[in-house]
């Protein structure tokens, strides 16, 4: 150190103080993975740094979380470091510092490579295998599921798979991310289990996982106690809508999430469009014939019961085309025929008993073709009561298709038609 002599004293002055170059970071590494808390930050090791403008060789790398500017990790020599639980909304500051072989050693300050808010730790109702991408520090989610195809299919708008929401919006309960659906062959019948897919939720990961129940509705009204994952329909679902609703609860707060409606069919057949009284008195030998009048252009069946089991053919008197929906059905001294019309104008249904069985009674009954789709059911009988139940088994049918059936009482010498939709479905 030198001095100067003024006459005033001895005045020090010091020496020049050597500066000391420090490396800089030049490009920066990447931190994959979400700031979310209690989960961890990793970054790799593609930074560079230069020193002295020149490009510099890494000997080590130390590495320290912030939260709100004060030290919570390190430093530590792993890449990793994990964000505390608690510290969602807080500032974090995820920094790295290393030293070079230039210059001796030199060491860098600490530099950061990754900063923004903590976000809120969440957890999923459903196993799945997704990617989580931060879409910004506001603590949007971008969150992409892989599997299984019930998630990975549903688009919610941003494309399938694709789900983004924002963490803040769990401090009021779980996020439905994908609503339940109903596994449903397209065709829903009477007596058809219809079974839930459930739904995807995602919920604050500081609160243990939401309780979920389920509520299936009709026309948007809870079904008194259809709260299981499934719902087998019945004939209160006939023509209506049905959907379920899940509800999912955790101490945050409580949402529900529907599936969309599918629809029940109505029952096809609810009453004959058309019946002719009991006719007791003629009988109708083999090569007779009798007549009905068809009063407009329609697609019928037509269903011929008589006592005395007698079969019959029949014909349009226009010439219009019927079809024999099945062989004639006997059941002791009751006999069932259908028939199946295509009627382009009003015009007689002409029948003829064509069996060396005599009809003594009988009624013929109409049903609309369009409604009535098929005939399907088997023959039974229960003499205790002095009574047949006859009908007849169409070809070419699917399970599922509804049901016709005719009871004829013989003791009494009447009858009721009647079509029954429900129990009466063949498997």
């Amino acid at each position: 150190m030198g001095n100067l002599n003024l006459g005033l004293g001895t005045v020090f002055l010091p020496s020049a103080i050597p500066v000391v170059s420090k490396p800089t970071m030049s490009a920066a590494p990447t931190v994959t993975d979400s700031p979310v808390e209690a989960t961890a930050l990793t970054s790799d090791e593609n930074d560079a740094w230069l020193f002295d403008g020149t490009p510099a060789t890494v000997v080590s790398r130390e590495y320290r979380l912030l939260i709100n500017n004060v030290l919570a990790v390190g430093p530590l020599s792993s890449a990793t470091v994990v964000l505390p639980d608690g510290s969602a909304g807080d500032a974090f500051s995820f920094q790295l510092r290393v030293i070079v072989e230039e210059g001796s050693g030199a060491q860098s300050a600490w530099t950061p490579i990754a900063s923004g808010s903590v976000l809120t730790g969440f957890g999923l109702s459903e196993t799945i295998d997704a990617e989580l991408e931060l879409l910004d520090a506001d603590g949007t989610l971008h969150i992409t599921v892989l599997s299984p195809a019930a998630y990975a299919d549903h688009d919610a708008g941003n494309g399938a798979g694709i789900f983004t929401f924002n963490t803040a919006d769990l401090d009021a309960g779980p996020v439905n991310l994908v609503p339940p659906q109903i596994a449903d062959d397209g065709t829903p019948e009477p007596e058809e289990t219809l079974n839930m897919v459930p739904g995807l939720w995602i919920y604050d990961g500081a609160n243990s996982a939401p309780a979920v129940t389920s509520q299936w509705q009709r026309d948007g009204a809870d079904i008194a106690g259809a709260i299981a994952t499934a719902h087998t329909l019945d004939s209160a679902d006939a023509g209506a809508s049905i959907n379920v609703v899940e509800t999912a609860t955790e101490r945050n707060g409580t949402r529900s999430a529907s599936s969309l409606p599918i629809a029940i069919p109505a029952p096809l057949a609810t009453a004959p469009i058309y019946s002719t009284s009991v006719n007791q008195s003629a009988t109708l030998g083999n090569g007779q014939t009798d007549s009905l009048s068809i009063a407009a252009a329609g697609d019928y069946i037509v269903a011929i019961a008589c006592i005395g089991g007698a079969a019959f053919s029949a014909a349009m008197s226009n010439g219009d085309t019927v079809t024999p929906l099945t062989a004639h059905r006997r059941a002791g001294n009751v006999g069932v025929t259908w028939f199946h019309i295509a009627a382009t104008a009003a015009a007689d249904f002409v029948y003829e008993n064509i069996s060396s069985d005599d009809s003594f009674t009988r009624q013929l009954v109409i049903y609309d073709a369009g409604a009535a789709s098929a005939v399907m059911r088997n023959d039974s009988f229960d003499d205790t009561v002095n009574s047949s139940a006859v009908s007849t088994v169409l070809t070419g049918l699917n399970v599922g298709d509804h049901v016709l059936a005719c009871v004829v009482d013989r003791k009494n010498q009447s009858d009721v038609f009647a079509p029954v939709w429900g129990d009466d479905l063949q498997g």
